[in-house]
């Protein structure tokens, strides 16, 4: 098995920094491998129905009293209403920049 240790990806924007985490097998407590990270709250799970159904019960702590985004999986569902419903989570939650959107 090749090197499943998490890293970082460093991303500069216009708007300012800010790092991707990449890590496999990190659903068994997920609020501690996010803290390892140097991530912390407030958090937005982002995820597909069928992944969620087989890893949300570990990850609901991360996703908190809101729940995750559900986003059917295909490239007919990426559309600009579904960027709608993930800004309508950003504000929901009082999430700004700061915060950790993990994708599940």
């Amino acid at each position: 098995m090749a090197d499943a240790r998490p890293f970082r990806i460093d991303v500069t924007s216009e708007r300012g920094p800010y790092s991707v985490i990449v890590a496999a097998g990190q659903h068994a407590d997920p609020e501690m491998a996010l803290a390892a990270a140097g991530l912390s709250g407030p958090y937005l799970v982002v995820s597909a129905p069928g992944i969620w159904k087989l890893h949300g019960e570990q990850w609901q702590g991360v996703a908190g009293p809101r729940g995750p985004v559900l986003i059917s999986d295909g490239e007919t569902f990426k559309t600009l209403a579904t960027v709608g419903r993930l800004y309508e989570a950003f504000q929901l939650n009082a999430l700004d920049r700061g915060a950790t959107v993990v994708a599940l």
